[in-house]
């Protein structure tokens, strides 16, 4: 018999940029963890400026939640349902992804990872760098102060 017990979501990135046959690896992670996230490849296919700019947020994100997550801004995840609880967000788009990890993840969450590829030959990225920067760095002072 099967258990249908909802206790995780999987996101994943309407831009076709990932390859939905991971969502098995997703799923076979020990259900302990309250983040899987997915990890990029970021020098073999990105570009130079994409590739600097996720590890800056991701270096950002990492020391603020003194925890190691080597790609915050990768949409493809497992999230328990858990970390929605007792929670407002505001953030919408790319920052969503860092506004969870700043509101619920600290030094004593478990969280894993899948390695993933990611797919930039086929998509167009819709990201405004100007703009998606402005609302990284206002999401990241909301959630200091």
């Amino acid at each position: 018999a099967l258990n249908h017990s909802y206790s995780h979501i999987i996101t994943i990135d309407s831009d076709l940029q990932h390859d939905p046959s991971h969502i098995n690896d997703f799923l076979k992670i020990d259900s302990k963890y309250l983040l899987v996230y997915g990890k990029r490849t970021f020098f073999k296919s990105m570009s130079l400026h994409r590739s600097l700019s996720n590890y800056i947020t991701s270096k950002i994100i990492s020391l603020i939640c003194r925890k190691s997550i080597y790609d915050t801004q990768c949409g493809y995840r497992r999230y328990s349902l858990d970390l929605f609880k007792n929670v407002s967000f505001k953030e919408a788009g790319y920052q969503f992804e860092s506004e969870i990890l700043l509101k619920k993840i600290n030094s004593n969450t478990d969280i894993n990872y899948v390695n993933i590829k990611t797919i930039y030959n086929t998509s167009t990225s819709h990201m405004n760098y100007f703009k998606d920067t402005h609302k990284f760095i206002k999401c990241v002072l909301r959630e200091l102060f």
